[in-house]
């Protein structure tokens, strides 16, 4: 079976130019939140919101995600924004705008104070989070299981975040996996972090080949011959992520296509809730373009519940999954061993008595 999730970073609008306000923040487009979670409503999809602590204080946007809440048609996590969640130790700027970039004690009571507004606001415990810019490292670890996180959702494969002195998640894992404390991108055998990455990949089945290309003309000489952009143009190569922000329904639908080819059981689709208002992100600068970011929205909904069947869950329900998953294996790994040992046991026992007997 497969499944989708929704993470929804729902945070201030007009952090796109490299501004970081610790007040006067924007939250217009928390009121649109209707419209967005009708088109959910419509295909059976309970997303999370991964709220900030400016949404958290906003009376309107928070007043409408308790009542989905409450009705059971969304779910709330963490969205961690350093420089508008106290207390305030560091400027409010670029170079400290990822948590990965921050002193651990700082990171630590930042979280603290966010994790403690949501359960207070919304009166739960949040399971699910998000760093600020995708900046996460792995010696959050700790901190976020004492907080009673469990789904870490920072990691977008094949994306660097190095030119912004930010993690590189190039050679991520495509799939879930046990975070540990050491490197993100590691896999734990075991652990009580899920690490669930973003979606993401091609316009080609072998996502891998088609990473390590993309990452070779990420550098010099094909950077300085745009050769990525040139290979996008003509659909030869494309990476994409599934973000109806920033990517084409039809490139949605290609990369959503190649992973059901591939056999990929989990479809995490993301996108900052500030696109829903009017001017709120750079990819919605009109109406009209608004519009058409919620056209993609549907359109690739549509496609994965209606069209491929995909079982939409919240990341809440999905850690459920994983884990009874991963206790299902061992249950049967175990039980083929021993079944293993009864049967070279019996083959003993009927050699001994043959010898006994002759």
């Amino acid at each position: 079976m497969a499944y989708l999730l929704i993470n929804i970073d729902t945070e201030e609008e007009g952090l796109f130019g490299a501004c970081y306000p610790r007040d006067d923040w924007r939250l217009g487009h928390l009121t649109e939140l209707p419209r967005l979670q009708d088109i959910f409503d419509r295909f059976g999809v309970r997303p999370t919101y991964q709220v900030t602590t400016p949404v958290v204080q906003d009376r309107v946007g928070s007043a409408y995600l308790q009542e989905y809440l409450d009705a059971g048609r969304c779910d709330i996590g963490g969205h961690l924004h350093p420089w508008a969640t106290e207390p305030y130790a560091e400027p409010a700027d670029a170079a400290h705008s990822m948590p990965c970039l921050l002193p651990l004690d700082s990171v630590r009571r930042k979280l603290t104070t966010l994790t403690q507004q949501i359960h207070d606001r919304f009166g739960i415990q949040p399971v699910t989070y998000r760093s600020g810019r995708y900046g996460s490292a792995a010696m959050h670890t700790p901190i976020l299981l004492k907080l009673g996180y469990r789904v870490e959702t920072s990691v977008c494969p094949f994306v660097s975040h190095t030119e912004y002195d930010g993690p590189d998640y190039t050679h991520a894992p495509l799939e879930p996996y046990w975070l540990g404390e050491q490197d993100m991108l590691e896999r734990q055998s075991e652990g009580r972090l899920l690490c669930v990455p973003i979606s993401a990949g091609f316009n080609v089945r072998h996502f891998r080949l088609a990473g390590r290309i993309h990452e070779i003309l990420r550098r010099r000489p094909y950077s300085r011959l745009h050769m990525i952009g040139i290979l996008y143009r003509l659909g030869v190569l494309r990476l994409i992520r599934l973000n109806p922000e920033m990517t084409s329904l039809d490139d949605l639908l290609r990369l959503c296509r190649a992973k059901v080819r591939r056999g990929d059981d989990l479809f995490h689709l993301t996108f900052h809730s500030s696109n829903i208002g009017i001017g709120g992100t750079p990819y919605v600068p009109t109406p009209e373009a608004r519009d058409a970011f919620l056209d993609r929205l549907r359109g690739v909904l549509d496609y994965l519940v209606n069209t491929c069947g995909i079982v939409p869950v919240t990341s809440r329900e999905y850690y459920e999954i994983f884990t009874r998953s991963v206790r299902c294996a061992i249950d049967e790994e175990i039980s083929a061993v021993v079944t293993r040992e009864d049967r070279n046991n019996a083959v003993n026992n009927e050699h001994n008595c043959i010898s006994m007997e002759s």
